[in-house]
């Protein structure tokens, strides 16, 4: 019986405690995916700069499809463990091994 109260108890407490925000929240992690770049990076780039000169500026595309292999995507993405969300896309066309396009997405 007195253990029963006790639990009755505890529980009304943490009821209480939940209600107030008195209860501690669980700590999350941020969580980046992707190619890190920012906009010093971006503005280095010029049309006409080779791809080694591009994958050493901004490192290997996250994304080069078979089907198009003059197109490379840089990805970033960053779920803060509170707060909104970033998203970022680079798309970089190439001709003849040259950087003919450059297109940015947020």
């Amino acid at each position: 019986m007195l253990r029963k109260i006790k639990i009755v108890l505890v529980s009304i407490s943490i009821v209480l405690l939940a209600s107030c925000g008195l209860l501690p929240k669980p700590y999350k992690i941020d969580i980046a995916q992707g190619n890190k770049f920012d906009q010093t990076q971006i503005a280095q780039l010029k049309t006409g700069m080779s791809e080694n000169q591009v994958r050493y500026l901004l490192g290997t595309p996250m994304i080069q499809d078979v089907f198009h292999p003059d197109r490379w995507d840089y990805v970033y993405s960053l779920k803060p463990g509170k707060g909104k969300a970033e998203h970022k896309r680079l798309t970089l066309y190439f001709k003849n091994g040259v950087l003919a396009q450059i297109q940015q997405f947020e």
